[in-house]
């Protein structure tokens, strides 16, 4: 499945979704380098050209720089793949308290598919005074 598509159907109709997602037999790597990377590369790219080129203002002083826009760039793009992989492993690991399976595959699914919001909402980073609501969306 297309990523953009997948995406538009999370946030749309997440219910008949997520009944598809069920019936995939789960690729880690498919999931992380078609989906995460894309969706989470383009939050990091909407947060370098927020805060690098665009820019904001604190108090009196403008902060905007690509040190910064790079600095944002990364945070984002590292902490998404961070945060798939260790909220996948803690899910792992609790499931059978849960009365579930452990599958680590299903587990990055669940992860990886559930953040989508969050990455969506990022993108209003484009806009540094935007990027409040984009992270209420992630919420």
């Amino acid at each position: 499945m297309n990523a953009i598509e997948r995406a538009k159907n999370i946030i749309v109709s997440p219910n008949k979704e997520w009944d598809v997602i069920a019936l995939e037999q789960p690729n880690t790597g498919q999931i992380i380098m078609g989906y995460v990377l894309l969706l989470a590369g383009a939050a990091a790219v909407a947060a370098f050209i927020g805060y690098g080129l665009i820019g904001f203002n604190w108090g009196l002083f403008r902060y905007s720089s690509t040190t910064w826009g790079i600095y944002y760039a990364l945070n984002v793009l590292v902490g998404a793949i961070a945060g798939v992989f260790i909220s996948a492993f803690v899910i792992d690991a609790l499931a059978p308290s849960f009365g579930s399976e452990k599958n680590m595959g299903r587990s990055v699914q669940l992860v990886a598919y559930s953040y989508t919001p969050a990455w969506i909402g990022a993108l209003l980073a484009i806009y540094p005074p935007l990027s409040i609501i984009g992270a209420i969306a992630g919420l």
